[in-house]
């Protein structure tokens, strides 16, 4: 599941990488170059576009996912909402990952993805097994045993 799709490279390189893998990505804005490169691609019929706030989304959820990257919403609320729900769908020894968590927050409101994913870090550090970062990626293994 892919949380913000934007130009479709981390879609792309998700679905390159994992030769057996479907992804479903959602985003509000379908108009973007991305969808109409993935969907002229080897991986279409891999992948799912839904356009739609991840808010509704996320109503409408009922699946369980083992690979959920977030890179949506940048502000605390957008993307705090967002990797909360995540974390609520993710399979026992599933990935979370969040884009841009290296931004420092502003005055408007905008990057507020370190923030929280601290708060989620501190929240479900008793579900957390593995925590890495690279540059702006933060990627969270959930425990495979409660």
């Amino acid at each position: 599941l892919e949380i913000g799709f934007e130009n479709g490279v981390s879609a792309v390189a998700i679905l390159y990488c994992q030769p057996s893998a479907t992804l479903i990505s959602v985003d509000i804005r379908s108009e973007i170059k991305g969808i109409k490169y993935l969907f002229n691609s080897p991986y279409k019929d891999r992948h799912t576009f839904i356009k739609s706030w991840s808010s509704k989304f996320w109503e409408n959820n009922s699946d369980i996912y083992d690979l959920i990257y977030i890179d949506g919403d940048h502000s605390f609320n957008g993307c705090s909402k967002d990797i909360h729900e995540a974390w609520d769908v993710l399979e026992q020894g599933g990935h979370l990952v969040i884009d841009d968590t290296s931004h420092v927050a502003n005055n408007s409101g905008g990057y507020g993805c370190a923030a929280a994913s601290l708060q989620l870090i501190e929240k479900y550090q008793h579900e957390i097994e593995a925590i890495y970062m690279s540059g702006r990626l933060l990627v969270i293994r959930k425990c495979e045993n409660e």
